[in-house]
């Protein structure tokens, strides 16, 4: 049986994957994963380190308050991801004929080293 990894990340491709992914799925008879990675990169206009700039006591608390908010933004990240492969099998189940069974996935993104990346 024919296995179809279908990547998605929300773009203006994601419909165009999907059905793409569907047809491959017909014609050759295989299952459907969706696969969508949450980004870890971290992009900021700002330095990353700024721990000389403040006092001691307001470091705990300043550590305290960015980690609140990267658990928040990590969860926001995840809701968007879920709605993201909601969407796309919604889009699969609507162009689905006979055994292509999508399975989606949701996993994170785990970097390669510079040299892999080429």
């Amino acid at each position: 049986m024919t296995h179809i990894l279908a990547l998605i990340d929300g773009s203006v491709y994601t419909h165009s994957v999907c059905d793409h992914a569907a047809w491959a799925a017909r014609q050759y008879g295989g299952d459907i994963e969706l696969l969508h990675v949450l980004n870890t990169r971290r992009t900021s206009a700002f330095p990353a380190d700024l721990s000389g700039a403040i006092g001691l006591g307001a470091r705990s608390t300043l550590l305290d308050e960015l980690a609140a908010h990267d658990a928040r933004a990590a969860e926001l990240a995840k809701e968007r991801g879920r709605t993201i492969l909601d969407a796309a099998q919604q889009r699969l189940d609507s162009s689905r004929r006979g055994a292509c069974q999508p399975r989606p996935a949701h996993r994170r993104d785990r970097r390669l080293p510079r040299q892999a990346r080429r």
